[in-house]
């Protein structure tokens, strides 16, 4: 089985792709990381003004008490206008990896109401922008849908909705994987050739069409946007809220390698070395102290014993001149 040595000696297996050498994780603290990551995932769809220019607007939107009883909604794009999709990934409480860079993006492999794949076309994404917050829970990523699948860029039939995927191929930081994390993200979504003005009915279905005993949910008609709040307005709070979903991705069993063991081994040697060499040092200071301390008590004991001797020899020549004159 192919390990991934992680700095902290720790090492994963990844299921299905072999594992190559990581780099610390900063965040945290040398702990394992979970065997399960998860990400929940989150879309919102801009597309262009009816102005035309590079003013963009949010997509008509119809909520999860929609006729065809879609719990994350149905987005209504309108046909042969630019658009851009909005994506926010929140990750789990117990994951401190956030994204680091998206490798690839794409849409397509799209599904009707019955599950079937019926365009399995894929076409790329063009990423603009990935912002993360700073304790690395959610990431915020732009990107340019240009055109395709087929089936997306062809005015959609009545009493149909279609169901393409989002795949990003994501890098993790601090973890160098052999392969990026998949993470794919289905959406409803129908095109029509002009966008109503009506706010407050759905849209997809007339009342002769519409499925009997269903009830049409309210309906945000989209409208123009501030790029600086696109994520965080109210609006998009309630866009991403009734789109997110969670998805899991199993990352592998955890383990310690040997290389990874004798590197733990190798630094807590080098550990001990230093201490060993800064005790010394604290030995041999504490040594050369207590020997100067005793240098200093034997000089002081040699010159009283001096002064001592000197004081008798002054003594014993003043008897002497005294025996001497008398």
């Amino acid at each position: 089985r192919a390990l991934l040595d992680i700095e902290e000696g720790l090492v994963t297996s990844a299921p299905k792709s072999a594992a190559s050498a990581a780099g610390a994780n900063p965040y945290d603290g040398g702990e394992l990381p979970p065997q399960v990551f998860d990400f929940n995932l989150a879309v919102d769809l801009l597309e262009g003004s009816a102005d035309g220019g590079d003013a963009l607007e949010r997509s008509r939107f119809d909520g999860g008490s929609n006729a065809l009883g879609v719990s994350t909604g149905i987005f209504t794009c309108t046909h042969l206008r630019p658009r851009r999709i909005l994506l926010v990934c929140v990750q789990g409480g117990q994951q401190k990896y956030p994204i680091k860079h998206v490798v690839n993006a794409w849409i397509g492999r799209v599904q009707n109401t019955r599950g079937e794949e019926v365009d399995p076309e894929q076409v790329p994404l063009q990423v603009l922008s990935l912002s993360t917050t700073p304790d690395g829970s959610t990431t915020n990523i732009v990107a340019n849908w240009f055109r395709g699948p087929s089936l997306c860029d062809q005015v959609t039939p009545e009493r149909e909705v279609f169901f393409p995927t989002i795949t990003l191929e994501v890098e993790l930081h601090g973890l160098d994987l052999a392969a990026p994390v998949a993470l794919t993200k289905m959406f409803a979504l129908r095109v029509e050739e002009l966008k109503p003005v009506t706010r407050n009915k759905s849209y997809f279905f007339s009342g002769k069409s519409k499925p009997g005993g269903s009830n049409a949910g309210s309906v945000d008609a989209g409208g123009p946007v501030d790029l600086a709040t696109q994520f965080t307005d109210e609006a998009a709070r309630a866009r991403l809220g009734t789109t997110t979903a969670l998805i899991q991705v199993a990352m592998g069993s955890l383990e310690r390698s040997d290389a990874a063991v004798e590197k733990q081994r190798a630094e807590m040697k080098r550990l001990l070395e230093k201490e060993a060499t800064v005790s010394e040092g604290e030995g041999k200071r504490k040594l050369l102290g207590d020997a100067s301390a005793r240098i200093d008590s034997l000089q002081k004991a040699l010159q009283a014993e001096e002064k001592r001797q000197d004081g008798e020899l002054q003594r014993s020549l003043m008897a002497l001149r005294q025996m001497m004159s008398s």
